[in-house]
């Protein structure tokens, strides 16, 4: 199952190879830091559904956001780039290249372990007007330097509308505190409906939530994990 599996079929492997695995979808890892898609034909890439990042950091999220401007994987659906160490300026210029690349099919942004703060979610509600990320189902934010400020972030990108195809809201680890968790949770139980319908995922274990927090809110949401 490529959607779970951090490895493909053949040609799966490092070095920018191409491949497809059992279910057919066509998919990229990407670990060189200067050069993303060697030698490519960026028509080649039109069957891209998936990319993998292996230890891109922020020049090479760079060089990727450059190759995607240029009209690389136009009908991308998934970005993996769990540890990346990308950062904010890498975030930034990557979602500049799928902007440019007038790339609307993003379903799927796993940007797990990647140093991320509050400023990641502003640059993505910024570029959120540009339809770029109106497919989105799954945020997947978890082991980053969010915090409060990146909860209240997530928060205003909810309430312009711009989340309502959300699915999954993975937040593990990010130093939130009973702050954020008092805003998301009382965001979530008086417009839930109305900014994120179909949001049954929301998951918040090994933050900086206190017992007694969780308590003031119990019994909480089914969806929610804390």
């Amino acid at each position: 199952d490529l959607h779970r599996s951090r490895f493909g079929g053949a040609g799966g492997g490092g070095g920018g190879g191409k491949g497809k695995g059992h279910s057919g979808v066509a998919h990229r890892h990407v670990d060189d830091p200067v050069i993303a898609f060697p030698g490519v034909d960026f028509q080649d890439t039109s069957d891209i559904r998936i990319v993998y990042g292996h230890h891109l950091r922020t020049l090479g999220a760079l060089a990727l956001a450059s190759e995607m401007s240029q009209g690389a994987c136009p009908f991308l659906e998934e970005f993996r780039l769990q540890n990346c160490d990308i950062r904010d300026d890498g975030f930034l210029r990557l979602i500049q290249g799928v902007r440019l690349g007038n790339v609307t099919s993003l379903r799927v942004l796993d940007l797990r372990g990647n140093h991320l703060t509050a400023l990641s979610v502003d640059y993505y509600r910024d570029l959120c007007g540009y339809g770029i990320f109106n497919q989105m189902e799954e945020l997947l934010l978890g082991n980053n330097n969010l915090g409060d400020d990146g909860v209240e972030a997530i928060i205003r990108v909810m309430l312009i509308g711009h989340l309502r195809s959300l699915v999954a809201l993975h937040l593990q680890r990010n130093g939130i505190t009973d702050k954020g968790f008092r805003a998301l949770m009382t965001m979530l139980s008086n417009v839930h409906d109305r900014y994120c319908p179909h949001l049954d995922a929301v998951r918040l274990e090994l933050n900086l939530v206190t017992p007694e927090c969780k308590h003031a809110f119990a019994p909480l949401p089914s969806y929610v994990a804390v």
